[in-house]
């Protein structure tokens, strides 16, 4: 019998922020521009919520999708926790630091590729 429940606790910023640090320079810069050209068109109440999001993942990539969006700091860290999560310990720490935290420790992880990790410039 199938039933739906809530997974206590899940940790959901820690493994996105360890692999956002492991990430080449050219592929934040890439992800952070599909960021900001895709919640840009959502509405400024899901922009802010994003942002909040992702300074929980990473101080760096909160600040550098805020700024491309317009979305400071001070626009989200006084958001709650959404009604469906249930924060950790750790993340209620990152929450009250917001902006303030630092990079993830990434010390003796390393990026595993499934494919070659080449950027490729096209020009038109």
């Amino acid at each position: 019998r199938l039933t739906r429940q809530r997974i206590p606790l899940t940790q959901d910023y820690l493994q996105a922020g360890q692999r956002y640090q492991l990430l080449e320079q050219w592929e934040k810069d890439d992800l952070i521009a599909n960021f900001v050209t895709l919640i840009g068109q959502a509405a400024r109440a899901v922009q802010e919520r994003m942002v909040w999001h992702f300074y929980l993942v990473d101080d760096e990539l909160g600040a550098r999708v805020g700024e491309g969006l317009g979305v400071g700091l001070a626009d989200v860290k006084d958001l709650p926790p959404l009604a469906s999560q249930t924060l950790s310990e750790e993340e209620l720490e990152r929450l009250k630091n917001l902006g303030s935290n630092g990079p993830r420790d990434v010390e003796g992880l390393t990026m595993t590729h499934c494919v070659p990790n080449e950027h490729v410039v096209v020009t038109r």
